[in-house]
């Protein structure tokens, strides 16, 4: 797992806010599951395509926010994907209203998807 071990990692800004412990049950909250992290690899290796994925969970990737403070947009701008970026766009703001908030927000190198896509 990313962070095993905290005291390895440079930044640890993240670390408190990702894991919210509970001593009764020894479980761990996460902003996102495994599902969500497969589901973003899947779309960046063109598996399935954002238009297939159900409503419920595309708003929910949207707002996922992975290790490192990265976002889906984040990811897809890595593999420059401005096809598939566009399309989030274009399923979050239909017919001329927001449907979904799209969080554009710097990771925690301050890099947005605008400075990685370039």
């Amino acid at each position: 797992m990313y962070f095993l071990e905290p005291e390895s990692r440079k930044d640890q800004r993240i670390y408190n806010c990702l894991f919210k412990v509970d001593f009764n049950t020894q479980k761990l909250y996460h902003s996102f599951t495994f599902l969500h992290w497969s589901l973003i690899e899947q779309i960046v290796d063109e598996e399935t395509y954002i238009e297939n994925v159900e409503e419920e969970t595309f708003e929910k990737l949207i707002y996922c926010i992975l290790p490192g403070g990265n976002t889906i947009l984040h990811i897809l701008a890595e593999d420059k994907d401005q096809e598939t970026i566009l399309k989030i766009f274009s399923e979050s703001h239909k017919n001329g209203e927001v449907k979904y908030h799209i969080p554009f927000t710097p990771n925690f190198e301050g890099l947005t998807p605008l400075h990685i896509i370039k």
